[in-house]
């Protein structure tokens, strides 16, 4: 009531008067009236009164500043180095980070000038929590970015729901069952559905209770403000519908991993574009993107049991034979490139990334 008999002139002051009146009476020490924080110190593509937001182009609200790649071993190049070396650093010690000299990210890094540089950071085996925590022993991958960050690439989250695993499973799956079991032995590769459907489950959460994979993109919005962040799901495996058998996987068994992979892509896309709407909804002005990068098809034509596949075999690991192989190190059967892209995979994937970046998120971008 007391704010109101106050002349328009003196509202402001007036009301932290009043706010302090009616703390002291209530015998605190502290008013809590004080004047809002600051905001955050603008330290990259400010607007200005010379300078407003705009509309801009795709590729300059891209490549205005620097790139950042993050991810796990299908952003970093895992098994796509044609049994050659590994970018120093992510394969010596116990770094078995493996970004290849043929990575999609490189190929982003050589195709657009990016003003700002690249930090290439993925790294094979990546969960959502290594994204901010960082993985054999490296530092978290958001410290790739900052203010003067204006694009990102994002690939995780088959390793959540423990693909690999999943994988493996199916391979080993012989498929007998005798008639003295009773009942008929499960199929072991589709009896992992349950598995997966409830770390998937665990990885987006139950809204309106925030996921750890939205919990993670807003991690890399808040440090990188300014960035379109163009995030994919996964290519598929196999040709749909499966043309024959591979080793043990029976075309149903390759339905199955290609259905499942399908799954989680949408899921990933349902949370970038919500994502989006939360951060640039309602026609809000200001710089950057989420943005959700469909590779499911990337590989098409070149899935495994093609006759030119992008995507590798089962690679075998034959103890001292193949020591030599650094997909093979410390590693007793399959090699970790096992289903993984090759460099031809590679660069499938950066196109689908490259045309993304051109085109843009179907709605304007903005940029000082």
């Amino acid at each position: 009531m007391l704010a109101m008999m106050v002349p328009g002139g003196f509202r402001a002051g007036a009301a932290t008067v009043v706010c302090r009146i009616v703390h002291a009476g209530g015998g605190g020490t502290g008013d809590g009236c004080g004047t809002p924080p600051p905001r955050p110190r603008c330290t990259a593509f400010c607007p200005t009164t010379t300078n407003p937001i705009h509309p801009s182009d795709p590729v300059t609200a891209a490549t205005k500043g620097g790139y950042a790649a993050l991810g796990d071993s299908y952003a970093s190049g895992e098994g796509a180095n044609g049994n050659g070396a590994y970018l120093p650093g992510s394969e010596t010690g116990t770094d078995h980070c493996h970004r290849a000299p043929s990575a999609f990210p490189r190929g982003m890094g050589a195709e657009f000038h990016f003003r700002g540089g690249q930090r290439f950071v993925a790294c094979s085996g990546a969960r959502t929590p290594d994204i901010a925590g960082g993985r054999y022993g490296e530092p978290s991958q958001y410290d790739a970015l900052n203010q003067g960050t204006t694009t990102v690439t994002l690939t995780v989250g088959g390793n959540d729901i423990g693909f690999a695993p999943v994988v493996k499973a199916c391979l080993l799956d012989l498929h007998m069952s005798l008639k003295f079991w009773d009942p008929p032995k499960q199929d072991v590769c589709h009896s992992k559905e349950k598995g997966i459907d409830d770390d998937m489950a665990r990885l987006f959460g139950h809204p309106p209770d925030p996921s750890r994979y939205e919990q993670m993109l807003e991690g890399i919005h808040k440090r990188a403000p300014n960035a379109r962040i163009l995030v994919s799901g996964y290519p598929r495996l196999f040709p749909e519908p499966p043309k024959r058998q591979y080793l043990t996987l029976r075309t149903d068994d390759q339905e199955f991993l290609n259905r499942k992979t399908a799954e989680l892509n949408a899921r990933i896309a349902q949370q970038v574009q919500a994502e989006d709407q939360k951060a640039y909804g309602g026609g809000r002005q200001k710089m950057g993107a989420f943005e959700y990068v469909d590779t499911y098809n990337a590989m098409d034509g070149h899935e495994i049991t093609t006759s030119k596949p992008w995507i590798n075999g089962v690679e075998v690991c034959l103890g001292d034979l193949t020591r030599d192989n650094p997909n093979c190190r410390g590693n007793v059967g399959g090699g970790v490139g096992t289903f993984h892209p090759t460099p031809d995979g590679q660069r499938a994937f950066g196109r689908v990334f490259a045309r993304q970046l051109r085109e843009g998120p179907g709605r304007v971008l903005y940029d000082p």
